[in-house]
């Protein structure tokens, strides 16, 4: 397959896994654990966004977070060491672009943290203050990485907005 060919495979995916996003978010859900092994093709070829176990309302303060470290959102860390930070959709728009920047480069987007120690979780959220890194055998366009980014931006409000935005 083509790097061009790959690039709107992966984008396709990406933009239905966006419009699942906004269908959750309207509807007032965050889901709170977006991952590779959350995403799965069904047997008519479309896109699924599956496992909302860790889901939670967005107006409801959650009695504890859960996640998987590597697709976390820095505020999603701070929250999982006892901080009182509102979590949003942006942080689900987090989440999908570190899948995503694991899907066109085949590697995280940033370390995973060792564990979930606070010492491990504040490296990784000073890690996450950093622009992705990129090497020029990615292969992806510019407008491509500049979608990644915004998507991967340590502060909520440098993201997109919500689902449907993005």
């Amino acid at each position: 397959i083509t790097p061009l060919r790959r690039e709107a495979l992966i984008l396709w995916l990406f933009s239905r896994m966006a419009d699942a996003l906004h269908h959750a978010h309207a509807r007032g859900i965050i889901h709170g654990d977006i991952k590779p092994a959350n995403l799965l093709i069904r047997n008519d070829g479309e896109p699924a966004l599956l496992d909302f176990n860790l889901s939670r309302k967005l107006d409801a303060e959650p009695a504890a977070i859960g996640g998987t470290l590597p697709y976390m959102s820095p505020e999603s860390m701070q929250v999982l060491m006892g901080s009182k930070i509102p979590i949003s959709p942006t942080s689900d728009l987090y989440s999908l672009g570190a899948v995503l920047y694991q899907f066109l480069t085949g590697r995280l987007a940033y370390p995973s943290p060792r564990s979930a120690a606070a010492i491990d979780l504040e490296l990784a959220i000073a890690e996450r203050q950093e622009s992705v890194k990129w090497e020029v055998s990615d292969q992806v366009s510019p407008s491509l990485r500049a979608i990644v980014e915004k998507c991967l931006a340590a502060s909520m409000s440098h993201r997109y907005a919500s689902a449907d935005q993005l």
